[in-house]
């Protein structure tokens, strides 16, 4: 029982660990989106004729977000690995654990099977015994 609630309250935490993780990545991917919609696209850029001065400014800024921006999805899927792994561990630990647990089923289906299989051995040397015992009895009042 004690082995049961710390499975449960490991994949308890484990949920709401993926779910926080998964909250972080829809944030990141939302804000990549509104900065990918904000950005003119490279076709739209890309003029010829002179380029104004304050656009050569703010590319560094874009760049340095963008880099962010990858930074966290690179953190967010990292942990989403971390975590399906700890997913999948923890699923291979639950199978064992089943398989375990069919085995000790078996084991003790066996040891009903022997106690039964003695229990009728016993019950026919019982038998015997007063059948032996009722044939030697009335020998002996003759």
């Amino acid at each position: 029982v004690d082995e049961r609630s710390q499975v449960k309250a490991s994949h308890s935490k484990l949920a709401k660990s993926f779910l926080e993780l998964y909250t972080s990545f829809q944030e990141v991917q939302q804000n990549a989106l509104r900065a990918q919609q904000a950005s003119p696209s490279p076709s739209r850029t890309r003029r010829p004729g002179p380029e104004s001065p304050s656009q050569h400014l703010l590319e560094p800024y874009v760049d340095e977000e963008a880099l962010v921006q990858d930074q966290r999805f690179a953190d967010v899927e990292a942990r989403l690995e971390v975590a399906s792994g700890m997913v999948f561990d923890r699923e291979e630990d639950i199978r064992r654990i089943e398989q375990d647990i069919g085995q000790v089923n078996e084991m003790f289906q066996d040891l009903a099977q022997a106690v039964s299989d003695q229990g009728l051995v016993i019950d026919l040397f019982h038998s015997f015994k007063q059948t032996t015992l009722n044939k030697t009895s009335t020998r002996r009042v003759v």
